[in-house]
């Protein structure tokens, strides 16, 4: 069987000797030959050629190489992106409906607009503010692409990577190119399909607080648990604050710290908070359904 990555290599060499010119690929033809062979185009499927542990670390750093070397150019930049709020009605990915279902459905409150812009469009239907008791109130979207480290054109992007890496590897083995082209496409700033969970905890009736992003490809799981954590109103100089996804079966979360008084948390649209003063010592979560019977425990960390 031909060796792919081989015509590719040799095709590369004669382009740019015909075109003198550096060996930094800048051009769509380039780019898409290599996005074809080593994006899954190609007669052979990086996913299915097995790499040892050298050949593994080399094929990451060839990935890194190329990553900083095209970080401005080939769509990698991030000048030109919208900086507008953009809504779309397209649905959130399955980890995120199954985590978090009361994002599939319009805020029975209203819909609550993202005031920051923001780089990616804003999924319609999961934009809210949920009260979370105490003057805490969460803010809630999630975004189609991955918002702060979006680039101008993830798919250019990702095939100007792709053809730098196929000159870098010139000569290197056919494991080492599969293990640099799967370290690309685990690169969450191009990775197609993918969505940003925002989650901003805040406090009476200011817009600052704390929170988190948490950014998703199609096949990545959104498991329960603490997501963020700060100081934020009374406990600024005392304790801190957490947020937590509970599972969907989850009514109540039971907090129990080694020093100070145990409390229980409602769960609203699948997440709670609950604060912790200092001194708290070690501190165990205990998720329960309506009924009072356990769905899951473990330890607070961090």
């Amino acid at each position: 069987m031909k060796d792919a990555f081989d015509d590719l290599e040799r095709e590369l060499r004669s382009a740019v000797r015909a075109r003198r010119r550096p060996r930094l690929l800048r051009t769509p033809l380039l780019a898409l030959a290599a996005a074809l062979v080593l994006g899954g185009g190609g007669a052979v499927a990086a996913t299915q050629i097995k790499s040892s542990p050298d050949e593994r670390r080399e094929g990451i750093a060839l990935a890194e190489q190329a990553i900083n070397d095209t970080h401005d150019v080939g769509g990698c930049s991030h000048e030109g992106k919208p900086r507008q709020t953009v809504v779309t009605d397209i649905p959130v990915l399955p980890a995120i409906a199954r985590a978090l279902p009361a994002l599939t459905k319009p805020d029975p409150r209203g819909v609550v607009p993202v005031k920051s812009p923001v780089t990616g469009r804003v999924l319609r239907d999961t934009a809210r503010m949920i009260p979370m008791g105490g003057g805490l109130r969460l803010r809630v979207y999630v975004l189609d692409g991955p918002d702060l480290t979006a680039k101008t054109d993830p798919r250019a992007c990702i095939a100007t990577r792709r053809a730098r890496v196929a000159e870098l590897a010139a000569g290197r083995s056919r494991a080492v190119r599969a293990a640099a082209d799967r370290r690309l496409t685990q690169t969450r700033d191009t990775a197609p399909g993918l969505q940003t969970l925002w989650v901003m905890a805040l406090h009476g009736t200011h817009e600052g607080g704390f929170g988190t992003g948490l950014r998703l490809r199609p096949d990545d799981q959104l498991e329960p648990g603490i997501i963020a954590s700060g100081s934020t109103g009374r406990f600024v100089d005392s304790g801190r604050r957490y947020v937590g996804i509970a599972d969907p079966r989850t009514a109540r979360v039971l907090v129990d710290p080694a020093h100070g008084r145990s409390k229980r948390v409602r769960v609203r649209e699948g997440f709670y908070s609950f604060a912790l003063p200092r001194g708290a010592g070690h501190v165990e979560l205990r998720e329960v359904d309506g009924s009072g019977a356990t769905v899951r425990s473990f330890p607070l960390r961090g």
